[in-house]
C-alpha cells in the first residue's frame, strides 16, 4: 500500500476512534488518539487539532490532513509575494510532493474550522486565482472572506494544498 493510502486509512481509523471516544469520554479524546497513533504507526506521530474538533491533524512533517474535504496543507509561516509563492510550492517536496497553491474554493473549507485548530495563520492566504491582470484573489481563513491584493506589490501567507487520494 503507497505511504498515502496507508496514511489516508490510518486518519480515517483515527477520526473514527476518536469520535467514539468523544462520544462516551471526551476528556480522554486527545490521549486516546495519540495512544492509536503511536501504536499503528510507531515513531511517527500525529497531532490533533487543538479545537477539539478533529478535522484536522498534523503529521511529524507538518503537513496537515483535513478529513472532511481529504485535502492536505502545508504552511509558509511568513508573508511572501506572489512570485515568491510560486516558486516556493513548485519546489515543495515535504512529504512527497504533488504540491500546489490552492483556489479560492479549497481555502473556503479552511473557515470557520481552520484558525482554531491552530495549524492555520489568521491572516490573508494567497490563491491560484486572478481578479484582474494585477490583482490576485486572497482569503482571509480567521473571517472567511477573499480579497483581492496586488500580485507585484503586496505580501499574503502562502499555503500549499494537495489531494490525499493522488
Amino acid at each position: 500500500m503507497n505511504s498515502r493510502l496507508r496514511q489516508l486509512a490510518l486518519i480515517l481509523f483515527l477520526f473514527v476512534v476518536t469520535s467514539i471516544s468523544a462520544q462516551n469520554n471526551p476528556s480522554k479524546d486527545e490521549s486516546l488518539s495519540k495512544a492509536w497513533v503511536k501504536t499503528l504507526l510507531g515513531k511517527e506521530e500525529l497531532k490533533v487539532a487543538s479545537s477539539g474538533n478533529a478535522q484536522f491533524i498534523k503529521n511529524k512533517s507538518n503537513v496537515i490532513t483535513d478529513l472532511k474535504t481529504g485535502l492536505q496543507w502545508y504552511w509558509h509561516k511568513a508573508d511572501i509575494s506572489w512570485s515568491e509563492a510560486k516558486v516556493w510550492v513548485r519546489g515543495l517536496s515535504v512529504d512527497g510532493g504533488g504540491w500546489r497553491i490552492p483556489s479560492i474554493k479549497e481555502l473556503r473549507t479552511l473557515h470557520p474550522n481552520g484558525y482554531p485548530s491552530g495549524f492555520f495563520p489568521s491572516s490573508n492566504v494567497w490563491s491560484s486565482e486572478f481578479k484582474d491582470p494585477s490583482n490576485l484573489w486572497t482569503f482571509y481563513i480567521y473571517h472567511g472572506y477573499e480579497e483581492p491584493l496586488s500580485s507585484a506589490y503586496t505580501t499574503a501567507e502562502a499555503l500549499a494544498v494537495r489531494s490525499l487520494s493522488k
